[in-house]
């Protein structure tokens, strides 16, 4: 689980558009389950970023899942 800043950034990979050191913030409040919160992890390089909407989950559990969908990368051989 995802309990402080720093860890979240450690789970973060680079960019996989550029190589850049993502950054990521939360929107909304994170004390209250139930009430929307949006979880950004942003290229400050090129710009590309995906938003992860938390509303009835912890926010641990939405920057887990923020984190997975940042990290996965697809295979990049193509066989034709």
């Amino acid at each position: 689980m995802i309990h402080n800043n720093e860890s979240i950034n450690d789970e973060l990979l680079p960019c996989p558009f550029c190589g850049s050191t993502p950054i990521w913030y939360l929107k909304g409040n994170a004390e209250v389950i139930g009430r929307k919160r949006v979880i950004t992890i942003k290229c400050p390089n090129c710009r590309a970023q995906q938003e992860t909407a938390v509303l009835r989950l912890s926010t641990d559990v939405g920057c887990e899942i923020a984190v997975k969908k940042w990290n996965t990368r697809i295979d990049k051989e193509i066989t034709l």
